[in-house]
């Protein structure tokens, strides 16, 4: 009788060639704290004064995507070389249409709340999930058959920032398999870069946003030349996030973790979600060993989704440096300790 197969964890690099890639399974980020007392992202998203304004559309094509979650499955994350993530608008609208480098569609319809962000339409939405569970029928590779996975997801944000998108999806993660029907709480993002870059920011404002302790996971997409090849790395870790208030803005504090550390100051706006100040610096892992590096941080975000914590990047590494000209998407997928 078939039985389950759960990956017993993260690992890193699995081979080069133009390419390097990994699939991870990142557990303990996707538990469900609950959301702090009489705090709210889709309160404060519904009153916002910026509803309707003009969310950037058009087409982003350099992306990297992940998904936290537990169980029997093998879940990728990283780069993904050749794929798009298109925004269009029907009235106060916007669709996120993603098509990965197997021209797989995922779609999902969001309501603009400012001139830089939007939140998931009310209803539940379901599309392809990233990855595949898996049952064992005996000992080897040639034992094990993979099935498709769904996403249901639950709430979400669409949030923009100097040229990215970034998406944030809470729900479930769901398969039909010989092993019977799976399913664990997940939480989705995809960061896509090399888009359209108007001057849009969104109003400031002290909304209230879920501040605190969170562990978190960390899943990052590192483009890099080595010998002369393109690389495409997949990597992860936990650590610590602290996010401390002042006024409208968050101090978010990332700490215990050897892929990324270091602290941003993000810009809260009306409909509760933030976006990071210019000109603000990381340590970031270069990339196959344990050397670090400065990245520059070209754009962030910050939203809150059904006691789930995203924060979402992008950057390069300097010139001059170890390692320059490295690029990173990436996100930390937390909850509150």
């Amino acid at each position: 009788m078939p039985s389950l197969f759960r990956l017993p964890g993260a690992f890193a690099l699995s081979a080069f060639a133009l390419a390097c890639g990994a699939r991870t399974n990142l557990g303990g980020a996707t538990g469900g704290a609950a959301k702090d007392a009489g705090v709210s992202a889709e309160d404060a998203r519904a009153s916002t004064d910026d509803t309707g304004a003009s969310f950037p559309i058009g087409t982003y094509s350099r992306c990297a995507f992940g998904t936290v979650a537990t169980g029997p499955f093998l879940i990728p994350s990283g780069f993904d070389p050749g794929a798009t993530l298109t925004v269009t608008q029907s009235g106060e609208a916007r669709t996120a249409t993603y098509i990965d480098n197997n021209g797989r569609s995922a779609i999902w319809s969001f309501t603009t709340t400012t001139s830089a962000s939007a939140t998931l339409a009310p209803s539940a939405q379901r599309t392809r999930g990233f990855g595949s569970s898996i049952c064992v029928y005996g000992v080897g590779v040639s034992n094990e058959r993979f099935f498709p996975t769904n996403l249901n997801a639950a709430s979400g944000a669409l949030t923009y920032e100097s040229g990215a998108v970034f998406v944030s999806l809470r729900g479930e993660l769901t398969s039909h398999t010989d092993c019977g029907d799976t399913s664990a709480p997940a939480s989705a993002w995809i960061g896509c870069t090399s888009g359209p870059a108007p001057a849009v920011s969104a109003p400031t404002s002290a909304a209230p946003f879920p501040i605190g302790e969170y562990a978190c996971a960390s899943q990052v997409g590192t483009h890099a030349t080595l010998d002369g090849k393109n690389a495409f790395i997949s990597s992860g870790g936990g650590g610590a996030l602290t996010l401390t208030p002042t006024g409208p803005q968050v101090t978010a504090h990332y700490v215990g973790d050897a892929e990324l550390t270091g602290a941003l100051d993000l810009t809260l706006n009306a409909a509760a979600t933030a976006s990071a100040v210019a000109n603000q610096i990381l340590t970031a892992r270069c990339g196959l060993g344990p050397q670090t590096d400065m990245l520059s941080i070209t754009a962030a975000s910050l939203t809150a989704e059904d006691g789930t914590v995203f924060l979402s990047l992008a950057g390069t590494i300097n010139g001059g440096s170890a390692c320059p000209g490295t690029e990173k998407i990436a996100a930390l997928v937390c909850t509150k300790k």
